[in-house]
């Protein structure tokens, strides 16, 4: 599965090259999973869980969302 996150700073414009992770809960299927973003923000990160995951980026919590699935933040 592909989740997509995209990243944008405080103006609006998409922050590039930044590390984004999704923390997924779950026994079997859960952890940590990670991509960083693309000239336009946004960062497609593969994974093999689904549930509500935390969304992290540059080590700080910024969100939720449901996986797999979109969504954007803004830090």
């Amino acid at each position: 599965m592909i989740s997509t996150v995209c990243v944008y700073d405080g103006k609006g414009r998409p922050v590039k090259n930044k590390k984004v992770e999704i923390s997924i809960p779950g026994v079997l299927s859960g952890g940590m999973a990670h991509g960083f973003t693309d000239s336009s923000g946004c960062s497609n990160i593969s994974h093999s869980a689904r549930g509500v995951a935390k969304i992290y980026v540059g080590g700080s919590q910024v969100g939720r969302f449901t996986v797999p699935g979109r969504t954007t933040v803004t830090i």
